[in-house]
């Protein structure tokens, strides 16, 4: 599948998706594919993937994250565990989400985050339903309180601070890579969505944010409409250095 990027095809990305309506072998097939291209993704490396950004406007993403990081985690950390291949340490790489750090890892926070194995999950008709006060910048994930940055595999090389709730509750049909592959789980997923049960849980730090990031996608937002609208500065990628952009 071809990733839409701006300013091309920003119409499309600017549409609001449907729900989803049913599970079929049809759209499980388009979930694989979704699944597939998001992995695929290496420069940058991607944590999150819409369906609009695929051109279809339903409201479905895919995230491919370690399962241990509703735990809070040093920027450093969360860098080696989603590396973008040649990046400095001086900022964490995680392509669809990006943070900035400071780069002091140790070889242990280095080895056990390499340990961490990415897992791919599909959030179906996914909602917030519940959130932690106040918004932060998400420097309670970098190991020197600079704002966390955010980035996007429909922008590539831009980045910039955004204003997300550090905990969610939610509410989504999640389906795991393996539901999608397990002959008896298939089987049983081709359903009217309405017979699926939807899950509840609750997110924070890393993994609230991607899944803020994605709900956005699904309603049309950018997140440099965040980061302009807030009055955040917004960078640009120059190889391995990060460039302030002015007058924009």
């Amino acid at each position: 599948m071809r990733i839409l990027t701006v300013p091309e095809e920003t119409e499309i990305l600017r549409r609001k998706s449907e729900p989803v309506g049913k599970i079929d072998a049809e759209f499980i097939d388009f979930l694989i594919d979704l699944g597939q291209t998001l992995k695929s993704q290496h420069d940058p490396q991607g944590v999150g993937l819409s369906a609009i950004q695929v051109g279809k406007p339903l409201r479905v993403f895919a995230t491919l994250l370690p399962e241990d990081l509703n735990l809070k985690a040093s920027a450093s950390e969360v860098a080696w565990q989603t590396r973008l291949a040649g990046a400095p340490a001086k900022w964490a790489a995680l392509g669809e989400v990006r943070g900035r750090s400071s780069g002091a890892a140790t070889n242990r926070k280095i080895q056990r985050a390499k340990t961490a194995r990415p897992q791919l999950h599909f959030y179906l008709n996914p909602e917030i339903t519940d959130h932690s006060l106040e918004k932060t910048l998400g420097d309670e994930l970098t190991e020197d309180g600079k704002p966390f940055l955010e980035g996007c595999l429909s922008i590539p090389r831009y980045f910039g601070p955004v204003l997300r709730w550090p905990t969610i509750t939610a509410r989504a049909v999640v389906l795991s890579e393996k539901d999608l592959t397990d002959p008896d789980i298939y089987s049983a997923s081709i359903a009217d969505i309405s017979s699926k049960v939807k899950s509840n849980f609750t997110l924070t730090d890393l993994s609230a944010r991607v899944f803020q990031h994605e709900i956005d996608h699904l309603n049309g937002v950018l997140f440099v409409d965040h980061t302009l609208g807030e009055g955040h500065q917004l960078y640009q990628q120059n190889n391995h250095d990060l460039i302030a952009l002015e007058g924009i």
